[in-house]
């Protein structure tokens, strides 16, 4: 055995019973406070829904179609029918060459609420090419006009 191999289990430490409880309390309060902070941050983090950002001042809420709400502002026009399936899924309601998807949004901005119902999505030749939104339960077009119903 060399010197320097008996002079390191000279100073080895044993821990004695008091330190061991030290340590193993230690250890479990560290896993419980991990598990603590955890739990806080998954229980209050924001609901999935379209990503767009509350405004200052304002509530969003949501009960429609999750994945229409998700990937609906990455809609273009010209997309292909297979390409909107794809992108935001199946419709709730089919009208003529008008597919509708359920929102049921609800906003408020500043002490103005708003609910947005709906939206509907037409096609003609196969493309995308108008959006109609229902807003308070009145349709409107894409210049905010408010209209009878989405033209089919």
């Amino acid at each position: 055995m060399t010197v320097a191999h008996a002079a390191v289990a000279d100073i080895a430490v044993q821990l004695g019973p008091r330190n061991r409880r030290r340590l193993t309390a230690g250890g479990i309060g560290l896993v419980a406070i991990t598990i603590l902070v955890l739990a806080v941050a998954l229980l209050t983090r924001p609901a999935s829904h379209s990503g767009s950002a509350s405004p200052v001042g304002g509530q969003i809420g949501h009960k429609g179609d999750w994945r229409f709400l998700a990937h609906s502002g990455q809609l273009a026009f010209g997309m292909t029918t297979h390409q909107v399936r794809t992108l935001v899924g199946p419709p709730s309601k089919t009208h003529g060459s008008c597919w509708e998807y359920q929102e049921n949004l609800f906003r408020s901005d500043h002490g103005v609420n708003r609910t947005y119902n709906a939206q509907s999505l037409c096609f003609y030749g196969g493309k995308y090419s108008v959006n109609y939104l229902e807003m308070n339960g009145e349709w409107h077009d894409d210049n905010g006009g408010v209209i009878s119903e989405p033209s089919r």
